[in-house]
């Protein structure tokens, strides 16, 4: 039991710092004028990841075997971020630069 409850915090820690890293990159991302309406989209594209899963097996699992249900829902988790890595990956790869780029200039 002890090291369920270890295990349990020790991710639930992790979870939170990804989080907090998460919320503090697209907040210095976006421009300061949008930056509520920036934070507010991505806790909700957060909530709904979290939740729709959830809601989906369960759904999914009453019209079909719970078993199909979770192997649907994981694969097509798996096939999101696949997706999202593969798009979103020359976008951080600029940005990645831009801000290289402008860090070497202000110390020029």
């Amino acid at each position: 039991m002890a090291l369920l409850l270890i295990g349990t915090a020790l991710s639930d820690m992790c979870a939170g710092l990804g989080y907090r890293g998460s919320l503090q990159l697209i907040s210095g991302s976006a421009p300061q004028e949008q930056r509520a309406e920036v934070k507010s989209r991505y806790l909700l594209a957060c909530y709904g990841g979290n939740s729709l899963p959830v809601s989906g097996i369960g759904v999914l699992g009453a019209l079909t075997s719970e078993l199909t249900a979770t192997r649907t829902f994981a694969s097509t988790i798996t096939l999101l971020a696949l997706g999202a890595t593969v798009i979103g990956r020359p976008r951080l790869s600029r940005s990645l630069r831009s801000k290289t780029s402008h860090a070497t200039t202000a110390v020029a």
